[in-house]
Protein backbone atom coordinates (compact mmCIF):
# COMPACT_ATOMS: atom_id res chain seq x y z
CA UNK A 1 0.00 0.00 0.00
CA UNK A 2 2.66 2.52 0.89
CA UNK A 3 4.68 1.75 -2.21
CA UNK A 4 1.10 2.70 -4.37
CA UNK A 5 0.78 5.49 -2.57
CA UNK A 6 4.46 6.70 -3.24
CA UNK A 7 4.00 6.07 -7.07
CA UNK A 8 1.05 7.79 -7.36
CA UNK A 9 2.02 11.13 -5.61
CA UNK A 10 5.73 10.87 -7.07
CA UNK A 11 3.53 10.82 -10.44
CA UNK A 12 1.36 13.59 -9.44
CA UNK A 13 4.71 15.15 -9.03
CA UNK A 14 6.36 14.71 -12.24
CA UNK A 15 2.70 15.63 -14.10
CA UNK A 16 3.18 19.12 -12.51
CA UNK A 17 5.52 20.19 -14.68
CA UNK A 18 9.66 21.06 -14.39
CA UNK A 19 10.37 22.34 -10.58
CA UNK A 20 13.54 24.15 -9.62
CA UNK A 21 16.14 21.76 -7.61
CA UNK A 22 16.58 23.84 -4.46
CA UNK A 23 18.45 23.70 -1.18
CA UNK A 24 16.23 22.56 2.06
CA UNK A 25 16.16 24.67 4.87
CA UNK A 26 13.96 26.23 7.00
CA UNK A 27 10.53 26.98 5.92
CA UNK A 28 9.38 30.61 5.54
CA UNK A 29 5.93 29.31 5.66
CA UNK A 30 4.16 30.22 8.67
CA UNK A 31 3.04 26.98 10.92
CA UNK A 32 -0.24 26.47 9.53
CA UNK A 33 -2.16 23.15 9.30
CA UNK A 34 -2.74 22.03 5.54
CA UNK A 35 -6.24 21.34 5.40
CA UNK A 36 -7.68 17.86 4.31
CA UNK A 37 -7.42 16.89 0.80
CA UNK A 38 -10.68 14.76 0.03
CA UNK A 39 -9.83 13.26 -3.14
CA UNK A 40 -11.34 10.73 -4.45
CA UNK A 41 -9.59 7.58 -6.24
CA UNK A 42 -11.03 6.72 -9.80
CA UNK A 43 -12.05 3.59 -8.54
CA UNK A 44 -13.88 5.93 -6.29
CA UNK A 45 -12.28 4.95 -2.78
CA UNK A 46 -11.05 7.30 -0.59
CA UNK A 47 -7.01 7.87 -0.27
CA UNK A 48 -5.43 6.49 2.78
CA UNK A 49 -3.59 8.87 5.28
CA UNK A 50 -0.52 8.38 4.07
CA UNK A 51 -1.74 9.99 0.52
CA UNK A 52 -3.41 12.45 1.87
CA UNK A 53 -0.94 13.68 3.48
CA UNK A 54 1.84 13.37 0.94
CA UNK A 55 -0.38 15.47 -1.51
CA UNK A 56 -0.69 17.65 1.36
CA UNK A 57 3.06 17.78 1.58
CA UNK A 58 3.51 18.02 -2.01
CA UNK A 59 1.31 21.35 -2.34
CA UNK A 60 3.12 22.81 0.42
CA UNK A 61 6.23 22.61 -1.26
CA UNK A 62 4.88 24.10 -4.42
CA UNK A 63 3.89 26.91 -1.90
CA UNK A 64 7.39 27.14 -0.78
CA UNK A 65 8.65 27.03 -4.18
CA UNK A 66 6.66 29.95 -5.27
CA UNK A 67 7.47 32.25 -2.69
CA UNK A 68 10.09 34.99 -3.66
CA UNK A 69 13.21 34.64 -1.81
CA UNK A 70 14.32 37.79 -0.32
CA UNK A 71 17.34 39.83 -0.66
CA UNK A 72 19.05 37.99 2.71
CA UNK A 73 18.15 34.28 1.43
CA UNK A 74 19.82 35.17 -1.89
CA UNK A 75 23.09 36.73 -0.02
CA UNK A 76 22.99 33.76 2.26
CA UNK A 77 22.58 31.20 -0.34
CA UNK A 78 25.22 32.28 -2.57
CA UNK A 79 27.51 32.76 0.52
CA UNK A 80 26.89 28.76 1.32
CA UNK A 81 27.55 27.78 -1.67
CA UNK A 82 30.89 29.97 -1.91
CA UNK A 83 32.21 28.40 1.01
CA UNK A 84 31.25 25.19 -0.10
CA UNK A 85 33.52 25.21 -2.82
CA UNK A 86 36.32 25.74 -0.21
CA UNK A 87 38.80 23.77 1.09
CA UNK A 88 37.70 23.05 5.10
CA UNK A 89 40.91 25.07 6.49
CA UNK A 90 39.67 28.13 4.49
CA UNK A 91 35.93 27.57 5.21
CA UNK A 92 36.90 27.50 8.83
CA UNK A 93 38.36 30.56 8.68
CA UNK A 94 35.93 32.10 6.42
CA UNK A 95 33.14 31.12 9.22
CA UNK A 96 35.08 32.83 12.42
CA UNK A 97 35.35 36.19 9.83
CA UNK A 98 31.81 36.39 9.32
CA UNK A 99 30.70 34.79 12.58
CA UNK A 100 33.25 37.99 14.37
CA UNK A 101 32.10 40.15 11.58
CA UNK A 102 28.14 39.73 12.64
CA UNK A 103 28.70 39.77 16.04
CA UNK A 104 30.56 43.36 15.60
CA UNK A 105 27.09 44.68 13.75
CA UNK A 106 25.00 43.48 16.17
CA UNK A 107 27.18 45.03 18.78
CA UNK A 108 26.99 48.49 16.70
CA UNK A 109 31.28 48.26 16.22
CA UNK A 110 30.77 48.45 12.27
CA UNK A 111 31.45 51.48 11.05
CA UNK A 112 32.13 52.86 7.69
CA UNK A 113 36.50 53.35 7.83
CA UNK A 114 36.33 49.41 9.73
CA UNK A 115 38.42 47.09 7.02
CA UNK A 116 39.52 43.66 7.62
CA UNK A 117 42.56 43.17 9.80
CA UNK A 118 45.37 43.13 7.78
CA UNK A 119 46.95 39.96 5.86
CA UNK A 120 49.24 38.55 7.92
CA UNK A 121 53.00 38.92 6.76
CA UNK A 122 54.80 37.11 4.28
CA UNK A 123 57.03 34.17 5.41
CA UNK A 124 60.77 35.16 6.07
CA UNK A 125 62.77 35.41 2.48
CA UNK A 126 65.38 32.10 2.36
CA UNK A 127 68.38 32.41 1.67
CA UNK A 128 69.43 34.72 -1.26
CA UNK A 129 71.77 33.90 -4.00
CA UNK A 130 74.75 36.52 -4.43
CA UNK A 131 74.04 38.75 -7.32
CA UNK A 132 75.21 37.38 -11.03
CA UNK A 133 77.71 39.11 -12.33
CA UNK A 134 79.49 39.76 -15.80
CA UNK A 135 83.14 37.73 -16.17
CA UNK A 136 85.44 41.07 -16.15
CA UNK A 137 87.67 41.26 -18.81
CA UNK A 138 91.11 39.89 -18.79
CA UNK A 139 93.71 42.86 -19.18
CA UNK A 140 96.01 42.74 -22.15
CA UNK A 141 93.61 41.32 -24.30
CA UNK A 142 91.35 43.07 -26.91
CA UNK A 143 87.94 43.12 -27.25
CA UNK A 144 86.72 42.72 -30.69
CA UNK A 145 84.99 40.72 -33.36
CA UNK A 146 85.52 36.96 -33.83
CA UNK A 147 86.80 36.07 -37.04
CA UNK A 148 86.08 32.38 -39.40
CA UNK A 149 89.71 31.04 -40.77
Amino acid sequence: MIDDAKTKTMSLFHTQGSLSQEVAGPSRLPDTQVPPLHLQRKSGKKMSNLEEAAIGLFWKATEALRTPHTVEEDFACITACKMLKMEEGQRLLCESLILEALNKGLRGQITCPTTPPPPPPPPPPGPTPPPATSPEPQPGRKRGKKTRK
